[in-house]
This record gives structure tokens, C-alpha cells and sequence, in this order.
């Protein structure tokens, strides 16, 4: 198991997937589909799936899990939301975005209850139904549900944490997609996402979102001091990368071309 989750944390699937299917199979048969151990199993075996972008597998086994926890543990317990969540993910990269906005909502309403309006996991659930609904061209709820999560995200957490600076990155993006751009750079300069010493955080950040930061800003920067220190948070990266990064099976590594430093997602 805990090689399994080594491989996983490494982005090395095809022998992560191997030895969760190993272990699925031999929890299963003492202790049943309904056993937390199992289930733990075969949460982490859907994650693999997802990862290799098999969504019918991850979805199969998604649903299996959030309906056993349901059961066992209730409609409102954090696991049977996290599930909820996971689900939800597949159903959006499925393009099966009603039902990706449907299930994020009942989960967001019932955080709000649980965890509070203020809880991490609510404004991560926030800004994932946020893109949802962008990709719906709800662009003015998507816009107000990102402004919402980064208000309360700067307020709680701060303005440079990780989640604080993802959110931005959420919202900045939404302005750059309806041609806004002014807002959209403005918002990194808001939040010195365009300033060197803030460049060391963004290591923090999952790697897609530390990715396209970058490159939003260099298109205002483009100063060398900018690009050497990014090889050394790209390189960093490598090393000690958020675990969103883990979970969505992305690389930063550093590429030279033409004296400019890009980051190269595998």
C-alpha cells in the first residue's frame, strides 16, 4: 500500500495502479466492499484511473465508494463529500457539466453547514464549480463565485497562501478568457504575483496553476532576473511539489529555448 502511494505521489501510474488493484483484491475478500480499508483502496485505485485520464474507471469506482460511504457513513460525513467531490471532477472532465455543477453544489451547501463558509475545502469546492460554470458561459456566476472565494480566502488565509494565490489565479484566468486583459494582470500585480519574492511561494502552488502564472506574467515582465529565478521555483518543483500537482500527474521541469525559461507540463 504504502509503495503504492509512493508511486502515485511520483506520477509513476501504470505500477501505482498495478499494486492498488493488488490491494483492492486482497482487502475484498476478507473484509468485503464495505470494509473503510477497502474503500480507502479503491478511492485510491479511481485516483489512478484518473490520473491516465480513464474517467468511465475512475467513475465507476467513484460512484461505488461515494455510495458505500453514504451508507456507512453518512450523507454529511467529510469522507462521503470528498467522494462527492472526486466524482464530481470526473463528471466535469467527462464534459458532463450539469452534473459536474449539480453534485459540486450539494457539496458546497453541505461544507457550508459542516465546515463552515470559510473552510478550505469550501472555497476549493467553490472555485471548482466556479470553472464549471464558466465552461457553461455562466460567466457572470462563475465571475462572483470566484470574487466570493478569493475574498474569503484573503481574509481567513491571507493574501499568499497557496489557496489565496490559486484563487486569484482562477479569477485572472476567467478576465483573460472574456478578452479583460488589463484585469486580468492586474490582478497578479495586486497580488505582487509579478514580483520576485513571491516567486518562492508559488512552489506551493499545484503545478498547472504555478504554470500559467508564469506565463501570464512574463508577458508583462520578461526580465532576466524574473526568468532565472523561476528555473530555480521550476526546479524546486521537482522536488517538493503541492499535492494537487500530485494528483493531477503534473511535472515541471526546465526547458532553455531561445534564452527564455519555459515550464514543460508531462
Amino acid at each position: 500500500m504504502a509503495l503504492a502511494v509512493d508511486y502515485e505521489k511520483q506520477g509513476i501510474w501504470v505500477e501505482s495502479e498495478k499494486l492498488f488493484k493488488e490491494v483492492v483484491f486482497a482487502r475484498r475478500s476478507p473484509l468485503g466492499n464495505e470494509h473503510p480499508d477497502t474503500m480507502t483502496s479503491m478511492a485510491n485505485l479511481a485516483s489512478t484511473f484518473w490520473n491516465q485520464g480513464w474517467w468511465k474507471e475512475a467513475e465507476e469506482l467513484e460512484v461505488q465508494v461515494m455510495e458505500t460511504s453514504k451508507k456507512k457513513l453518512g450523507a454529511d460525513h467529510p469522507s462521503t463529500l470528498t467522494s462527492m467531490a472526486n466524482l464530481a471532477s470526473t463528471y466535469r472532465n467527462q464534459g458532463r457539466r450539469k452534473e459536474a455543477e449539480e453534485l459540486f453544489l450539494r457539496v458546497i451547501e453541505t461544507r457550508q453547514k459542516v465546515l463552515g463558509e470559510a473552510h478550505p475545502s469550501t472555497l476549493t469546492t467553490m472555485n471548482n464549480l466556479a470553472l464549471v460554470l464558466d465552461s457553461q458561459g455562466k460567466y457572470e456566476e462563475a465571475e462572483s463565485m470566484h470574487r466570493q472565494t478569493l475574498a474569503t480566502s484573503e481574509k481567513v488565509l491571507g493574501p499568499e497562501h497557496p489557496d489565496t494565490l490559486t484563487s486569484v489565479y482562477c479569477l485572472a484566468q476567467l478576465c483573460a478568457s472574456g478578452h479583460r486583459y488589463e484585469e486580468s494582470t492586474a490582478l497578479y500585480k495586486e497580488h505582487a504575483l509579478d514580483t520576485m519574492p513571491l516567486l518562492g511561494r508559488i512552489i506551493q502552488l499545484p503545478a498547472h496553476v504555478a504554470n500559467n502564472i508564469y506565463r501570464c506574467v512574463r508577458i508583462k515582465t520578461r526580465t532576466l532576473a524574473f526568468l532565472q529565478s523561476f528555473r530555480a521555483v521550476a526546479y524546486a518543483m521537482n522536488q517538493d511539489c503541492h499535492e494537487g500537482s500530485r494528483r493531477w500527474g503534473f511535472g515541471v521541469q526546465r526547458i532553455t529555448y531561445n534564452g527564455e525559461i519555459n515550464c514543460a507540463i508531462s
